[in-house]
C-alpha cells in the first residue's frame, strides 16, 4: 500500500473522542459526517462549517451563544447540539445525535407534493416541536426541508426530527442593508422560507418561524413554495405579494378550505396579523387530522407498503414548471428501467445506459457544486480586497488634503515632497491592488467558463442517454405486466404528452 493510500484511510479523530467514519451530506456552506464516539460507542453527526461563516471573533462569539441557545431546547423530536469545537485548520464543527432517516427535501424531490392525509400529521409534529422551542424562548430561524428529517416508525408512521436551531439565523444576522441581505442569502442559500421581517432587518421572534412553517406547509401541499423564481424575485414577493390560495394552486379539489385558511394565516406579511403561537396552529391542524383506523393484523406485520388501496387513487397533478415536469419525466424513465431490471427483463444495453445516466448525473451534480463555489469566490475576493482598498483610498485622501494645506500656507518644501512621494506610493499600491483583482477575476472567469462548458456538455450527454433509455423502455411495453409497471408507463405517457403540449413544434420523438 502506498503512503498516499495509507494516509487516505487513516481515520480522523476529533478531540480524542469522535472518529469520523464517512461523509453523509453536503450543503452550500457545510459538510456533514457520521462519527462514532470511542467511549460511548454511539453514532453522532458532525457538521463542519465553512470558514466563511465564522470569520472574525464577533461571528465566533455569536456562534457560541447560538450553540448555548440551541442546546437548551428540551423536546424528544428536536435534535439538540451536544458539542462544538474547532479543527486544526480553524474550521468550526458542531456535534449532534445521529438520526437514521431521510431529509424532507429529498422526499419532496422524489415524491412531489404530499397528500393531505400524509402532510397534516407531519405538520402537526413540526408545529409541536416549534411550540416547544418557543416555550424555551428559542427561535429556530431556518425552518426548511433540508433541516427536517423523516424517520419511519412501526406501522409506516413518519416521525419528524428538526435540527439546526438558531445556527443559520445567528450567523446570517439581520438584513438591514443590501450587503447584509447578500450575506443573509449567502448563508441561507435562497429566500424560499424566509419571513418578510428577516429580509427587511426588523426584529425577529417566533412569528418568523410561523411564517416559515406556512411556506413549508404550502410546499408540502402544493409541490412548490409560495413564491418561485430568482432570489431577487422571491425576496420581493415575500415583502410585497400575497400568496396564491392553495385551492387554486392544487386544482381546488384536494385542499380543504379550513386547511387553506390555516396556511395563509401563517403567511401574513405583518407578524401581528399571523397566528401568534405555534400551539394555536397545532390545535387548528389537529382538528383536520384524518381519523385513525384500526390496524389489520396482517398490515401490522407487512406495513402499509404491501396493502392495496380500497379505492382507486386519483392521479397526482403534474408540475406546472417546465423544468420540474422534465425532471419528473426523466426520473420516471429511470425508475421504470430499474423496475424492469428488478424483474429480470432488462437487456444488457438498458443496464449499460442506466449505469451511464447515474454516472453522468453524479458528474453534473459535482460540476454544479464546483460552479457554485467558483461563483462564491468572486464575492470572497471583493470582500478580501474591499478593506485594503478602502484603507488606501482614505490614506490617499488624507495625504492629498495635507499636501493641499501646505500649498495654501506655503509650508516646508521638503515636507511637501515627502507627502507627494507617499501619495505616489499609495496610488501605485492601489493600482497594483486593482490590477491584481482584475487578473484574479480574469482567471476566475476563465475557470468558470470552462466549468460551465463542461456542465453543458455533461447535461447534453445526459439528455442523449435519457433518449436512448426511453427508447429501450418504450420497446419493452408489456414485457413486465404488474401494477407498478402499468402505473409508471401511465405516468411516463402523461409527462410526455404534457411536454409535447408545452412545445408545439417538437423536434424529436422524445421531447427533451
Amino acid at each position: 500500500m502506498s503512503t498516499k493510500q495509507a494516509k487516505a484511510r487513516t481515520p480522523v479523530v476529533l478531540d480524542q473522542k469522535l472518529t469520523i467514519t464517512k461523509r453523509i451530506g453536503q450543503g452550500r456552506l457545510s459538510v456533514v459526517y457520521a462519527a462514532v464516539h470511542q467511549v460511548l460507542a454511539r453514532r453522532f453527526a458532525v457538521k463542519v462549517l465553512s470558514p466563511l461563516l465564522t470569520e472574525g471573533e464577533t461571528q465566533r462569539r455569536r456562534l457560541r451563544h447560538a450553540v448555548r441557545e440551541a442546546s437548551s431546547v428540551d423536546y424528544p423530536q428536536a435534535v439538540p447540539l451536544v458539542d462544538y469545537g474547532e479543527l486544526q485548520d480553524g474550521r468550526t464543527y458542531l456535534t449532534m445525535p445521529f438520526v437514521r432517516g431521510i431529509q424532507l427535501s429529498k422526499v419532496l424531490s422524489r415524491d412531489g407534493r404530499f397528500k393531505v392525509k400524509r402532510a397534516i400529521p407531519i405538520l402537526v409534529q413540526l408545529a409541536d416541536i416549534l411550540d416547544a422551542s418557543h416555550h424555551w424562548r428559542v427561535v429556530h430561524g431556518d425552518v426548511k426541508p433540508n433541516n427536517i428529517m423523516l424517520v419511519e416508525q412501526s406501522g409506516g408512521r413518519e416521525s419528524v426530527r428538526l435540527h439546526d436551531f438558531c445556527i443559520s439565523a445567528t450567523l446570517a444576522g439581520p438584513a438591514k442593508t443590501e450587503e447584509d441581505l447578500i450575506n443573509l442569502l449567502r448563508v441561507y442559500g435562497n429566500a424560499d422560507y424566509l419571513s418578510p421581517e428577516q429580509l427587511s432587518g426588523h426584529p425577529v421572534d417566533g412569528r418568523a418561524d410561523i411564517y416559515a412553517f406556512g411556506c413549508l406547509a404550502y410546499h408540502l401541499l402544493v409541490g412548490e413554495p409560495p413564491f418561485v423564481g430568482s432570489n431577487e424575485e422571491v425576496v420581493s414577493a415575500h415583502r410585497r405579494r400575497e400568496p396564491v390560495s392553495l385551492l387554486r394552486r392544487s386544482g381546488g379539489d384536494a385542499i380543504a378550505v379550513e386547511l387553506d385558511k390555516i396556511v395563509l394565516g401563517c403567511l401574513e406579511k405583518n407578524p401581528a396579523d399571523r397566528y401568534q403561537s405555534m400551539a394555536v396552529v397545532a390545535q387548528e391542524l389537529r382538528r383536520l387530522m384524518p381519523a385513525v383506523k384500526s390496524v389489520d393484523p396482517e398490515e401490522a406485520i407487512t406495513g402499509r407498503w404491501n396493502m392495496p388501496e380500497e379505492e382507486a387513487e386519483q392521479e397526482e397533478p403534474l408540475p406546472e414548471s417546465p423544468s420540474r415536469l422534465r425532471a419528473l419525466f426523466y426520473d420516471t424513465i429511470l425508475e421504470l428501467s430499474e423496475h424492469i431490471a428488478d424483474n429480470g427483463k432488462a437487456p444488457d444495453g438498458m443496464l449499460e445506459v442506466t449505469a451511464n445516466i447515474k454516472r453522468v448525473r453524479d458528474e453534473v451534480s459535482s460540476v454544479g457544486a464546483r460552479v457554485e463555489l467558483t461563483e462564491n469566490r468572486f464575492e470572497d475576493i471583493r470582500r478580501e480586497q474591499r478593506e485594503r482598498e478602502s484603507s488606501l483610498r482614505y490614506a490617499i485622501i488624507d495625504l492629498t488634503l495635507a499636501r493641499n494645506d501646505l500649498d495654501e500656507k506655503g509650508g516646508d518644501k521638503r515636507r511637501w515632497d515627502d507627502l507627494q512621494f507617499q501619495l505616489k506610493q499609495l496610488e501605485s499600491n492601489l493600482a497594483v491592488l486593482e490590477q491584481q483583482r482584475s487578473e484574479r477575476f480574469t482567471l476566475l472567469n476563465t475557470e468558470l467558463g470552462q466549468q460551465r462548458d463542461l456542465q453543458r456538455s455533461l447535461e447534453h450527454e445526459l439528455v442523449a442517454h435519457y433518449r436512448r433509455l426511453y427508447n429501450e423502455v418504450d420497446a419493452l411495453r408489456g414485457m413486465v405486466d404488474s401494477d407498478e409497471s402499468r402505473k409508471l408507463y401511465r405516468a411516463l405517457d402523461r409527462c410526455r404528452a404534457a411536454i409535447a403540449k408545452s412545445q408545439p413544434r417538437p423536434t424529436s420523438r422524445i421531447s427533451s
